[in-house]
């Protein structure tokens, strides 16, 4: 009964948001290691609800996640998700006790997560995230620094490998406190303000790019008329659908390594149709009056014509502007 229950709550919810669905037919080791890391993360949430609270809980949610690591193969994402919730539970124990070791055990749990290509890069980012909020908590200013540092640092990718505006403004909302903390924590240690802003800048710096591509066209084109809003809803769906094939995808290189999709004509096929699709779609809603640059940068012109009450002062900090 214990194993159908863990079954179950594997293929509801014990990958998200994490690492995604896994498929519990897949080989002996992925799934004892799916059971164990399930095993985990009801423990830790009996101890949050107040169910269970002795320290013991979080202990033996220590042991199941460990086992999920060590049978776990290196260098895969699963081992990634795996790592980073192991490090949220020595985290937690060394909140309540302060043990030396359980803190030296979280470093090295959300560092080796950090360091696993194959991982989503949000999961990577978050590693680093929370190992400078564990060194934040403990008052050790100048390790949290350069820690929340790396973590700012991979914002631009995270976001640029996000398929649409969608998914990045997604990811920013839950990231959009992460570069003043960042920059707060660079002064706190004491280092060069000059790196604090730069810091700071880089956050800003996807923020606005994203903003000026959007140019609020989606909108505009929702309120032009019958003809504007069923171009509208077609793009929203198709964008929707779009969206949810390349989490598939991004979950099958998980399950089948990085070379599944270069070993697979049929995906590429997909994709380049998938592209073909939305070009097509973007031509038909540039033929609508006003709407000739759909989705595109501003032009030179367009831009002059923002400074025609005054000049545009632009601080130019990173490579994403």
């Amino acid at each position: 009964k214990e194993n159908q229950y863990l079954r179950d709550g594997i293929e509801r919810e014990a990958f998200q948001p994490s690492c995604g669905p896994v498929d519990v037919s897949t080989d002996g080791n992925t799934m004892t290691a799916a059971l164990q890391f399930g095993s985990s993360r009801t423990l830790r949430r009996l101890f949050d609800a107040g169910i269970m609270k002795e320290n013991q809980c979080l202990r033996e949610a220590i042991k199941h996640c460990q086992k999920s690591v060590d049978i776990t193969s290196k260098n895969t994402a699963f081992r990634a998700a795996y790592l980073i919730q192991l490090g949220d539970l020595y985290r937690e124990v060394f909140k309540i006790e302060g043990e030396e070791e359980d803190f030296r055990h979280a470093v090295l749990a959300y560092t080796e997560a950090r360091e696993i290509e194959t991982a989503p890069l949000f999961n990577r980012l978050g590693a680093s995230h929370r190992n400078g909020q564990l060194h934040e908590e403990s008052s050790r200013w100048l390790e949290a620094s350069h820690y929340y540092e790396d973590a700012v640092r991979q914002v631009p990718q995270a976001v640029l490998d996000a398929l649409d505006s969608n998914n990045q403004r997604r990811i920013l909302t839950q990231l959009s406190p992460l570069a003043a903390e960042a920059a707060s924590m660079i002064l706190q240690a004491g280092r060069p303000a000059s790196t604090a802003f730069e810091v700071l800048e880089i956050g800003r710096g996807v923020m606005a790019n994203i903003s000026m591509r959007d140019q609020d066209d989606l909108r505009r084109l929702k309120d032009f008329g019958d003809r504007g809003k069923q171009l509208w809803l077609k793009y929203v769906e198709y964008s929707r659908t779009a969206s949810e094939r390349t989490e598939r995808l991004g979950w099958m290189r998980v399950l089948e390594g990085p070379e599944y999709e270069s070993g697979n004509p049929r995906l590429t096929s997909e994709r380049l149709s998938q592209a073909t699709e939305m070009l097509a779609l973007e031509n038909d809603i540039r033929h609508l009056p006003g709407f000739e640059r759909f989705r595109m940068p501003l032009t030179e012109s367009q831009i002059k014509n923002l400074a025609k009450d005054g000049p545009i002062v632009a601080i130019v900090a990173t490579e994403i502007r």
